[in-house]
């Protein structure tokens, strides 16, 4: 979905045929440019807020998988570890701290990419 959205913004714009080119150049608004970009900010938030989902439901199961003795003989709660818990867990309570963890990450990535696209 976000490589077709991105088709589309690169797409936005008049053609402009040149001789002995085989593919038109676009002239578009410098608007596009930067909605553009501020769409490439939005994917690389939400993937690192994807993964960092991701973890914290694995941390999450294995703290509580080792500290209810699961796979042991004196298990105090069996079956007490679950993935739908430990997602309740970082969708309601760590939300706004794996948004801000990944917004970081996001920054990051996006000055790296910016600095990438400046010096070639």
């Amino acid at each position: 979905m976000w490589s077709f959205c991105a088709v589309h913004l690169y797409a936005i714009g008049d053609a402009k045929f040149v001789e002995n080119q085989y593919l038109p150049t676009i002239e578009r608004e410098k608007t596009i440019e930067y909605v553009f970009w501020v769409y490439l900010f939005g994917l690389l938030w939400i993937m690192a807020y994807i993964i960092a989902l991701a973890q914290f439901i694995i941390a999450a199961v294995a703290c509580m998988w080792y500290f209810t003795g699961q796979g042991g003989e004196m298990s105090d709660s069996p079956y007490d570890a679950s993935v739908i818990k430990a997602f309740g867990w970082a969708t309601w309570y760590h939300c706004g701290s794996i948004a801000f963890g990944s917004f970081l990450i996001a920054v990051v990535q996006m000055i790296r990419i910016i600095f990438e696209y400046i010096i070639y």
